[in-house]
């Protein structure tokens, strides 16, 4: 299903929120449960200046490519939007200039937070083969 912008709300539950995750020291771990590498809870928080943190609706008008586009070496993890939104988490349409589909994450997002989006999260563009945690 496509979302048009301002439709963030009807948006289904399974539709995925795309977060950037770069490839920096501990924005990545190797999750002994899961048996994965995936996102730490760092790359779920809100940006270092202060503002919310930033996202990116699937299927809202921008590919993958588009979101990283000038992010090289970056990853992209989804998390289903109706885990966002269980976390009491809001969501709100913020287009950037060619990303129509960026949106911004208001709420809190405590470590427990932060941590269930990080465990739920699947790669969208995955890691390097031998990027550790």
């Amino acid at each position: 299903m496509s979302v048009q912008a301002g439709d963030e709300a009807s948006a289904p539950d399974d539709t995925a929120l795309w977060r950037r995750v770069p490839t920096w020291p501990d924005w990545t771990v190797f999750d002994e449960n899961l048996g994965r590498l995936r996102p730490s809870s760092i790359a779920f928080c809100d940006n270092r200046d202060g503002s919310a943190m930033s996202a990116f609706l699937e299927g809202h008008g921008n590919s993958v490519e588009d979101v990283l586009r000038g992010h090289d070496g970056f990853l992209l993890a989804g998390v289903p939007l109706g885990l966002v939104r269980a976390q009491g988490l809001e969501i709100v349409h913020d287009p950037l200039e060619g990303l129509v589909s960026h949106v911004e994450v208001f709420g809190t997002k405590t470590k427990r937070i932060r941590s269930a989006l990080a465990k739920a999260s699947v790669w969208v563009v995955a890691p390097p083969e031998g990027l550790a945690g």
